[in-house]
């Protein structure tokens, strides 16, 4: 990006946002970005470390979203909830 205002920049970062959102509350499901967490937030709420927490998701125990636009995973919190039920009746 060099060559590039600040400005310039800043339209480029909102407009990846903007798609990013319009990517995950059109297509990719009904949902609103707000409904999703990341990697780090979904295991901290679900009391596991971030490890654990990829390898169900490469294991299909629980449901990630990947971000088009980057390598993040995204987890529906709904799903998280299921899980911590499942986990809390394990216990």
């Amino acid at each position: 990006m060099k060559g590039l205002t600040v400005a310039d920049k800043k339209d480029i970062k909102g407009e990846r946002i903007t798609r990013l959102k319009l990517h995950l509350e059109n297509e990719h499901s009904p949902r609103k970005i707000n409904e999703y967490l990341g990697l780090n937030e979904a295991a901290e709420y679900l009391g596991v470390h971030k490890d654990t927490l990829r390898i169900w998701a490469d294991k299909k125990v629980l449901r990630s979203y990947a971000n088009p636009f980057g390598r993040k995973r995204l987890f529906l919190v709904d799903d998280l909830r299921d899980v911590l039920v499942k986990l809390e009746k394990s216990w």
